[in-house]
């Protein structure tokens, strides 16, 4: 056989073994886990997690392990006590003995489970913030990627619903050890005096464990059913519960819609659930009869060795109940594993999410420590993943230093996608892109990002403080003594007039001292900027790349976007929080001063290059016209590209590229791309320039 004819057969016997869900064999053969190695995996992320969990976790350990061993052995001591001698000082002693030690096993128990749920939930958010670490830290391009998009649901609900998390898997294991140390002391017990119904429960356990191994093999076969329907389940339920759709979700009556898509998704969820539990019912049955059979041999076993006189009534009693506590230690334990098994499936999710590997390539170059950088696309193609049209074809661009540039074109020329690939967030998939010669993927992505200042039009903003939201920094500090010194001078404020009641003397002399204070006779305590705030704590104040201290540039960067007014309008200025996810006093910006804001961050991050993606799309005319007018001051000597679907501003450019069809049909000045008869952007720019005729 030829090897392309081995080749073929190859591939049609794994399409023959690829099962309904799209996953074949040999995925399946790589998607098996290794349980052990995940069980040091996750309890290393419970360790830097918090490291003293584990001194609760071992003394948790061994009261499970050995407080069993109580009811059985004190008990048959107490019977055989009170049918023999009958001697009054031995039945209180074991009677307290029994009690006491069962209390304190119990107390001990209580306490170690809070403990247990306290570290649980601390867990949880550790989780939740690798998971979120991940995902900003992750390439761009599997942001858009929908098989990431899935692990990364899987990888949530597997770590969330399923698996219990950290908590769930370690407190498997700590079942398993305290079972497997209680069987071995009730084993010992048994041999003496009862050695075959060490057997009978061997077999019970066996038969037991073949029931819930079919069991779970539904179960995770549920769960690998329920992943995409729980990520729209999920959409459907709680993101829409973001107030961002209130206005198109009331105004386009799409309420009937909704409450259908989450009814469906609903009933899918409901019926897969339902289709478990039948599958699932004829082995719970099989179980509940399998225990009548073993609880009515060991009665038999153990109840004629009684009649008999061999063991003692007390024997009798203890034999019994460590005949139960085996079975359910070693079923226990097998149903532990068995568990911990399906268990680390689901969280394996987490694993191979946390794992996903790179999508674009990442240097260790440096760039030139230079202020000036020539950045060049040489026949650039590309297409997206998953896709077989080139969106980029043999793009050949050279950007200079301190050049400004204007890309144009119409929806779906390309222009985006091109501030993409220069911004690394997707690789090209035909020639580079160089940044003063050499490949920008030869260089430590962190550091090229630097050289880069970003507004795309669908820029968002963060609920914290407008001040964070420009300079993306840590200033909640400054944010919440702003907020505490509002609030101790109204304090002091109410609290001296409260004071003064009934002394109108006093009451004038406490006006006067007061007088300032009053939230109404003085100015804010926090400027736009809070600088009044910051000199008069006498915070030392960090130097900025560009110069100026931080504060200065945030100065000045929210004047030259026209804002300043609008900061200062501000209840608590720069350190109020922007919307009222977290704050019921936040701000609500209108959109274009929010596009003003993102200018502002842009700016503040003092690049060398600034990219603005539409970056006036929400203004007005007249606020877009000074927006362009400060152009070249905002920007500077500063390389800017810029695109935009407004022609009347290229005038500013140095050089403008039309992109039709993912090409640069043309390029140059305004005046030379507006002499071109019959040119794209003559054509384009006529249409738009009678509406500003």
């Amino acid at each position: 056989m030829s090897k392309k004819e081995k080749k073929t057969e190859e591939i049609t016997r794994d399409k023959a073994e690829t099962k309904a869900d799209g996953t074949s064999r040999k995925e399946e053969e790589k998607q098996k886990i290794h349980v052990l190695t995940l069980i040091r995996q996750f309890a290393g992320y419970a360790w830097r997690c918090s490291p003293s969990y584990f001194i609760f976790y071992v003394l948790d350990l061994l009261v499970y392990a050995f407080a069993p061993f109580v009811n059985i052995i004190f008990p048959a001591y107490i019977i055989d006590e009170l049918i023999g001698q009958q001697r009054v000082e031995k039945i209180v002693l074991y009677t307290v003995l029994t009690v006491g030690i069962n209390t304190l096993c119990n107390c001990l128990k209580n306490l170690f489970d809070l403990t247990k749920e306290k570290y649980s939930d601390k867990f949880e958010r550790y989780i939740s913030l690798q998971i979120a670490e991940k995902c900003v830290d992750m390439d761009f391009q599997h942001t858009e990627d929908k098989k990431v998009l899935e692990q990364l649901e899987k990888a949530k609900t597997g770590m969330d619903w399923y698996s219990g998390g950290i908590s769930g898997i370690l407190n498997c294991f700590s079942s398993i050890v305290t079972m497997f140390i209680t069987a071995l002391g009730v084993i010992a017990i048994l041999v003496v005096g009862m050695p075959w119904l060490i057997a009978v429960y061997a077999v019970s356990v066996l038969l037991d464990m073949l029931l819930t191994r079919k069991t779970n093999k539904v179960n995770l076969q549920a769960f690998k059913n329920m992943a995409k329907v729980n990520q729209i389940f999920s959409y459907v339920f709680w993101e829409l519960q973001d107030i961002r759709f209130g206005k198109d979700i009331r105004l386009y009556g799409a309420e009937p819609m909704m409450d259908k898509k989450g009814k469906y998704y609903n009933d899918q969820m409901t019926m897969e659930w339902r289709r478990e539990a039948l599958v699932c019912l004829p082995y719970d049955e099989s179980r509940v009869l399998l225990q009548s059979v073993r609880w009515g041999i060991t009665i038999l076993m153990v109840g004629a060795k009684a009649v008999k006189g061999l063991i003692s009534l007390g024997d009798f009693t203890m034999y019994f109940n460590a005949g139960n506590t085996l079975y359910d230690s070693i079923r226990g334990i097998v149903w532990q594993m068995q568990d911990i098994y399906k268990k680390l499936c689901y969280a394996n999710e987490f694993i191979v999410f946390m794992e996903y590997p790179d999508a674009v390539r990442h240097g260790n170059l440096l760039p030139q420590k230079k202020k000036e950088h020539t950045i060049e696309f040489r026949n650039v193609s590309f297409t997206y993943p998953g896709s077989q049209i080139s969106v980029l074809k043999h793009i050949n661009v050279v950007l200079h230093p301190g050049e400004h540039i204007s890309i144009v074109g119409l929806n779906g020329a390309g222009k985006t996608t091109f501030i993409k690939l220069l911004c690394r967030l997707y690789e090209p998939t035909e020639g580079e892109i160089l940044l003063d010669g050499v490949d920008i993927r030869d260089i430590v992505y962190e550091e090229y990002v630097k050289l880069l200042s970003v507004v795309f039009q669908d820029f968002q903003l963060f609920s914290f403080t407008a001040r964070e939201n420009v300079t993306l920094t840590e200033s909640f500090a400054k944010a919440e003594d702003t907020r505490k010194n509002e609030e101790k001078i109204e304090k002091d404020y109410k609290g001296r007039k409260a004071n003064s009641w009934g002394r109108e003397v006093s009451a004038h002399v406490e006006e006067d001292t007061v007088k300032e204070d009053r939230p109404e006779g003085r100015e804010k305590i926090s400027s736009a900027t809070g600088m009044d705030t910051v000199k008069k704590q006498g915070k030392a104040q960090e130097d900025f790349p560009g110069g100026l201290p931080k504060d200065e540039r945030f100065e000045r960067v929210i004047e030259q976007t026209g804002l300043t007014e609008t900061v200062e309008g501000l209840k608590y200025g720069a350190d109020t929080y922007i919307m009222k996810s977290f704050d019921n006093e936040g701000c609500e910006l209108s959109g274009g001063q929010q596009q003003k804001l993102a200018i502002a961050r842009a700016l503040y991050k003092d690049s060398p290059v600034v990219i603005l993606d539409e970056p006036t799309a929400a203004l007005d005319p007249i606020a877009e016209y000074e927006i362009y007018r400060q152009f070249n001051t905002l920007v500077g000597g500063k390389t800017a590209i810029y695109i935009s679907h407004r022609l009347s501003s290229c005038q500013f450019c140095d050089v403008i590229y039309v992109f039709v069809d993912g090409e640069i049909k043309e390029h140059g000045t305004h005046a030379e791309l507006v002499g071109i008869s019959d040119g794209h952007y003559a054509k384009m720019f006529e249409a738009q320039a009678q509406y500003y005729r």
